[in-house]
């Protein structure tokens, strides 16, 4: 999923991490993940940033299924969710803490709560920056929830031989993606559709992404001059809105 390379993989915020950092952090996340046991679910509700990247991957390095939930749910759909998919681990951010402890007199269990400041990432530097392997075809790697417009979300089953089958596409058969280029991360990465467009596929490929501060124009405008991005994934609303801040 993600290979060692001599070159910056995310910016955010005037910050830089390579991918050899990328890969330590993940591993510091995935081992934090894995301290009492093997979890087979993380379900991830947190903001776009860095840290969101370091748990996506370090529960992918932990051949775990990640559940990524859309930090706008309310505590009653978050609820239903986190019931529905039983993940043994939920990671949030720490302003969405407060709304992901207050869930969990309606759970049917108990999983465990990890924010950003419960990983010891100090010694980053001399972690191991081991390479992410893809898993094998027909094993779930995501399970992305529906908008629920006519009913309940439901959780949708991908395999690490669908994510293969979008990035082969995207890379190969028609070359979008390749190393140089810049994609700018910028709608919720809980949707399937920028998940693989601005986060996997140009991770794998080697690109470097650059995360949005939000999702207004000037945010946009600031991403899109300083990252010098060359692919945004968007929908007809935000190039709306892009084309007003123009």
């Amino acid at each position: 999923m993600i290979k060692l390379r001599s070159k910056n993989a995310i910016t955010y915020k005037g910050k830089a991490y390579t991918y050899k950092e990328v890969l330590q952090y993940s591993y510091l996340y995935g081992e934090k993940f894995d301290s009492d046991k093997q979890p087979k679910k993380i379900l991830i509700f947190a903001e776009n940033s860095p840290e969101w990247v370091f748990a996506f991957y370090g529960a992918i390095r932990k051949q775990a299924i990640v559940i990524p939930v859309d930090v706008q749910s309310t505590a009653k759909e978050l609820a239903y969710m986190v019931n529905d998919s039983q993940p043994d681990i939920i990671f949030t951010s720490e302003e969405r803490k407060e709304l992901v402890t207050g869930i969990l007199p309606e759970l049917s269990y108990t999983p465990k709560i990890y924010t950003p400041s419960d990983i010891p990432v100090e010694q980053v530097h001399t972690a191991p920056c081991d390479e992410i392997p893809v898993g094998e075809p027909d094993e779930t790697v995501l399970i992305i929830y529906t908008s629920g417009t006519t009913g309940s979300p439901k959780g949708v089953m991908l395999s690490y031989k669908n994510i293969m089958y979008n990035i082969n596409a995207v890379s190969i058969s028609v070359p979008i993606y390749k190393e140089s280029s810049s994609v700018m991360i910028l709608l919720p990465l809980h949707h399937a559709f920028p998940l693989m467009g601005s986060l996997i596929c140009p991770l794998y490929v080697g690109a470097t992404v650059h995360i949005a501060e939000g999702l207004n124009a000037e945010a946009i405008i600031q991403t899109l001059n300083t990252g010098k991005v060359s692919i945004i994934i968007g929908v007809p609303r935000l190039y709306d809105m892009l084309a007003k801040g123009v």
